[in-house]
């Protein structure tokens, strides 16, 4: 272990961890004046998500619905490079990605990612079957379900990981975007949505 370099592993029992976000609209505007919503997550969560992830010290990561790959890309700089391991040769932290919409798909993700399944997350879920990690990565994804499908999915991820961190947007509507349906919001949550999911549950934000 490299001097200065915390002990590996997660720092509570199994948990979730949910931050709910405001609800900006983030607009764009193409080069045709064209306008439609961003299919991103909200700037100014950034922050508060990757303090907690430095907070939870997974020695391994699951990024559902990794997107662009931003999460993907910054747990690499937080938990590996800014620890002195800059050759992927040398990294130590096991981030694996599962996205269903390939178009956003890049040799980014290639790059950064362990291992990326480019496919719908409950057949990911299959495959994984036995698999553990220390973190699932749940960045703005759970209001794409349905609630009850939301639920399912819960489960999936409770039984993958030690801890789970949401991060959901609050009075939020939003329907396809960038040709992809994926993108449509089908639920909308409140903290009394997370008092029965069979785990703590620390409440970050709103």
């Amino acid at each position: 272990m490299r001097a200065g370099e915390k002990t590996a592993g997660p720092s509570s029992a199994q948990a979730f961890w949910v931050s709910l976000s405001g609800s900006t609209d983030y607009i764009i505007q193409s080069e045709n004046g064209s306008r439609s919503k961003m299919p991103t997550s909200y700037p100014e969560n950034i922050s508060r998500i990757i303090t907690l992830i430095m907070e939870i010290r997974p020695r391994s990561i699951l990024d559902l619905g990794a997107g662009f790959g931003k999460y993907g890309f910054l747990c690499r700089e937080y938990l590996d490079v800014s620890q002195g391991r800059f050759s992927k040769s040398d990294w130590k932290i096991r981030i694996d990605g599962i996205e269903a919409f390939t178009p956003y798909v890049s040799e980014l993700h290639r790059q950064i990612y362990d291992n990326l399944y480019l496919e719908d997350v409950f057949t990911a879920f299959a495959r994984l079957e036995g698999e553990t990690y220390d973190l699932a990565l749940v960045v703005d994804l759970l209001e794409h379900f349905e609630k009850p499908r939301a639920y399912q999915f819960l489960e999936e991820c409770q039984r993958l990981a030690k801890i789970v961190l949401l991060s959901v947007p609050i009075s939020y509507s939003q329907g396809a975007a960038f040709g992809n349906e994926l993108e449509r919001h089908r639920s909308q949550w409140s903290k009394k949505d997370f008092k029965n999911l069979g785990a703590p549950v620390v409440l970050k934000g709103h």
